[in-house]
């Protein structure tokens, strides 16, 4: 009995010794289609695009640096900007005829890190590396001389949004 006692403990003491404290607790990830200018003749085809909303959150008293971002395998231009939760976004008109909102990150003490993408890719862009490729979203971020790796295979759509 001593024995199989001895041996969970080890087990569980040697679980907690190989665990990671990543400074980043939570992504969120959404694609929203958005569909240009009004279709006034059915045989014409309007043009249709992806924005991308990507958030991270932070843990508190923790800095990164993001070194890389790849929408769909490729390597594209972004921009990073702290914003306030909870972060919602205008999801069109509700049955009711009021707007409607929706949100994307709740209320949190983190710290919440916006990653605005222009999907134009990088003419020198990194290769996403073998073993990442099959996320739709990664993002390779840096804490000291630490590299991180974080994705998501399905980002969550959002309503779709038609400009006038």
């Amino acid at each position: 009995m001593k024995l199989i006692y001895s041996i969970l403990l080890l087990l569980v003491c040697s679980s907690f010794a190989g665990t990671i404290n990543y400074p980043v607790a939570k992504l969120y990830a959404y694609r929203q289609k958005v569909i240009d200018g009004a279709n006034t003749t059915y045989d014409k085809k309007t043009k249709q695009t992806n924005r991308n909303y990507v958030y991270l959150l932070i843990k508190q008293n923790r800095t990164i640096q993001i070194e890389h971002v790849w929408i769909d395998g490729i390597s594209v231009h972004f921009t990073t900007k702290e914003v306030n939760s909870p972060v919602t976004i205008d999801a069109g008109v509700s049955l009711s005829g009021k707007a409607a909102t929706q949100q994307l990150v709740p209320a949190t003490t983190h710290t919440v890190l916006q990653i605005l993408t222009d999907n134009s890719n990088i003419e020198d862009s990194k290769v996403i590396p073998a073993k990442y490729k099959r996320y739709n979203v990664l993002i390779q971020y840096r804490e000291g001389s630490s590299v991180f790796f974080l994705g998501t295979h399905n980002p969550k759509t959002v309503a779709a949004k038609a400009n006038q």
